[in-house]
């Protein structure tokens, strides 16, 4: 009786190990999306201006999907591009998988990948950007649409004039 209680145990950890580890390995997968996003045209540089969100965020326009309206994005280095879940219904963005996360407070959340075939940023456009789909319920985020994250802004070099709120985008570093 023991050694069926024991074999069931080491079976049932032998079974939690392997579906962990494939959990592991399709989340990690995902993240290989986030790198995605091609710019497009030639605009060797533009001047793109923000504004202050009511939390201190940098703001920028943004269009999706070759809308004629602009969004107000943040626009942050250190993020990883975002579509926020309360806006993500104005647009017909297809799912492109789930992945594992972990938030700026350090806890775990599921992100679903949301594929947007084309954003432009001033005279700047990217095409197949992954972003994150995820629940901010932050009040002053509330007007905010998403997050202009490193899978955009490595594609270019961003100089940033606080005084007169303007960012001077070019897509050459050497000019």
């Amino acid at each position: 009786m023991i050694i069926k209680i024991l074999n069931g145990i080491g079976i049932t950890i032998v079974i939690l190990i392997v579906a962990a580890g494939v959990l592991f390995y399709l989340a990690m997968r995902q993240y290989d999306k986030q790198d995605s996003g091609v710019l497009v045209n030639n605009v060797i540089a533009d001047t793109i201006p923000f504004t202050y969100s009511p939390s201190g965020h940098m703001l920028i326009s943004v269009r999706i999907e070759g809308s004629k309206k602009s969004y107000p994005f943040i626009l942050d280095s250190g993020a990883s591009s975002f579509i926020f879940l309360h806006h993500s219904n104005e647009f017909d963005l297809e799912e492109n998988g789930v992945a594992l996360g972990m938030g700026g407070n350090g806890g775990f959340m599921i992100n679903h990948f949301k594929n947007i075939d084309s954003i432009q940023i001033g005279r700047f456009k990217f095409h197949d950007i992954n972003a994150k789909e995820t629940d901010f319920t932050f009040s002053c985020f509330d007007d905010i649409y998403g997050i202009i994250g490193k899978e955009v802004m490595r594609h270019l070099t961003w100089q940033i004039d606080f005084e007169n709120q303007t960012i001077i985008v070019v897509s050459d570093p050497d000019l």
